[in-house]
This record gives structure tokens, sequence and C-alpha cells, in this order.
């Protein structure tokens, strides 16, 4: 199974420490353990801020073992559509 890690839970690992950032490296483990682990170029974009330059950032999650995966239309469809039904 391929688990899709939003940027709240990876700025937990790489953000200033706090009371979440044990629960989700744990629960990174327990996804990477299910399986493989990825971001869309958004949540990619959304931590960038943390890092000085593009290469940092690639480093960074290639270490966690994250995959950048791009979004097809369809993917992102559902995801609106899911967003409305959720609001």
């Amino acid at each position: 199974m391929t688990t899709a890690v939003d940027s709240n839970v990876l700025i937990d690992l790489i953000g200033k420490e706090t009371r979440f950032t044990a629960p989700s490296i744990a629960a990174l483990d327990a996804a990477r353990a299910d399986g493989a682990l990825m971001v869309c170029p958004v949540v990619a974009a959304e931590i960038s801020v943390y890092y000085p330059m593009p290469k940092s950032l690639r480093e960074s999650l290639e270490t966690m073992g994250i995959a950048v995966q791009e979004m097809s239309y369809a993917s992102l469809h559902l995801a609106g559509t899911v967003f409305v039904q959720y609001c």
C-alpha cells in the first residue's frame, strides 16, 4: 500500500519539535512498514521553506524514503469531490 503524507506530518518532523513530533514519527514508521510513502508536488512546495535549496529538499525526502508523485486529473477531481462532501 502507498501512503500519501501531508505537509503537517512532515512539518512535525522537520520543524520545531512539538508534542506532535513523536506521534508523527510513529505514524510515518508504521506507514512505511506497510509500503511506500509519497507526497504530491503541493506538499513538497509547502515544506520547501524549511530547506535552503531545492537539493536539500530532495535529499531530505529521499532520506525519509518519500517519493514526489504527480497527480492525475482523475485523482485531482476525486480529491475535489471528496473535499466538497467533507465540507
